[in-house]
């Protein structure tokens, strides 16, 4: 790893170089963006922060809309990692006004996907959907397979907290998947039908597609920051088949239990490029150690859980943190009462149906 991040920044560093020689504004504020986007994704955060900093500061002050609309974008694709949610709304409207008055739809798209998975992340279901139609739409049908993939699958991240069940484009995304260039796009898609068809009872057709995630990100290790709903919805297939296995000894409850450790593995590497997913990782890593029978590791896991959401002020997965933790708690415990209502309300606020409904059984039980 340290050698990929040396080789990624030299190579920067000689385009930064070339840039400033030939006293390109624009060029210089693209290389220090790119360096400061690489530097985050090892774990350099203070050094990426300045990097960035500077690419915004020269775009603005030398450069041309153009300049500092790219500029904003790049940023912005580092800022949502570390949520520094308030910078990513606003960089990332200004990117998608200045490429809409220059007539650039698909970066337009580009800047507008940021800002909706920025939306997604705080449990803004709602708004979250509303801007991954206008991603969708930003594209025209032959071009920018990556914008329709952003927004048919983020529109399904978006709906399936709701309760929504029934998506009409689920042929069209997996259509999109097959066209896909990046392995990214691939997963994020495949892991949103996954769990489409999961909530369709689906369950074969829904281990496919998360089967498949699980495959190419052992391949390839995801490092873009939509890279957590991607490997957090092939967890939650393993995990909730597995949790439906009578036998849990069998051949498939194995196999199933094996997937999600490979799987949450994945996703706890993937936490250290991105602070983003850790609310994510941890928790999934609780649900593992439950099943595994390892109540005092489950419980460590999913409290870090809790306390990463809250400082990622990412209420949605606070309440799934809440929800694992109330539920295991002794029936009729003052104890599991005061932690699900807890979560119940987080949910009923956030309009996240699918799990108030499934607080309110654990409160009725």
């Amino acid at each position: 790893m340290q050698g990929d991040v040396i080789r990624a920044v030299y190579v920067s560093l000689r385009s930064l170089n070339a840039a400033e020689t030939l006293r390109s504004a624009g060029e210089t504020s693209n290389c220090l963006a790119s360096i400061g986007l690489i530097l985050s994704l090892f774990g350099m955060r203070r050094a990426a922060e300045n990097y960035t900093n500077r690419s915004l500061q020269l775009a603005r002050d030398e450069g041309s809309m153009t300049d500092l609309a790219w500029a904003q974008l790049i940023v912005s694709i580092q800022r949502v990692s570390v949520g520094d949610w308030e910078f990513v709304d606003d960089a990332c409207t200004a990117s998608r006004d200045a490429y809409d008055r220059l007539g650039d739809s698909e970066r337009s798209g580009n800047a507008n996907s940021i800002r909706a998975f920025m939306l997604l992340a705080r449990g803004r279901f709602e708004e979250a959907y509303a801007a991954f139609i206008v991603t969708f739409d930003s594209s025209s049908s032959n071009s920018a397979v990556a914008n329709r993939i952003w927004g048919l699958a983020g529109q399904i991240a978006s709906l399936l907290p709701t309760d929504v069940r029934h998506v009409s484009f689920i042929d069209e995304l997996a259509a999109l998947a097959e066209q896909a260039q990046s392995p990214a796009d691939v997963i994020f898609a495949r892991s949103q039908l996954a769990l489409a068809r999961l909530r369709r009872g689906e369950a074969d057709l829904a281990l496919e597609q998360a089967n498949e995630v699980l495959e190419i990100a052992t391949k390839v290790q995801p490092a873009v920051y939509y890279g957590v709903w991607s490997l957090a919805g092939a967890a939650e297939v393993f995990e909730v088949l597995l949790e439906g296995e009578r036998d849990t000894r069998s051949s498939r409850a194995r196999a199933l239990r094996k997937s999600a450790r490979r799987t949450s593995r994945i996703l706890t590497r993937f936490s250290f490029m991105n602070p983003l997913a850790r609310p994510r990782a941890q928790f999934h890593a609780g649900k593992l150690a439950w099943s595994n029978g390892r109540e005092r590791r489950a419980k460590r896991l999913l409290r870090r859980s809790l306390v990463s959401a809250e400082s990622m002020r990412m209420p949605y997965e606070q309440g799934l943190a809440l929800f694992e933790l109330g539920r295991h708690e002794k029936l009729g415990s003052v104890e599991r009462q005061k932690i699900l209502e807890s979560a119940a309300s987080i949910f009923e606020e956030l309009g996240a149906k699918r799990d108030l409904d499934r607080t309110r059984r654990e409160l009725e039980a």
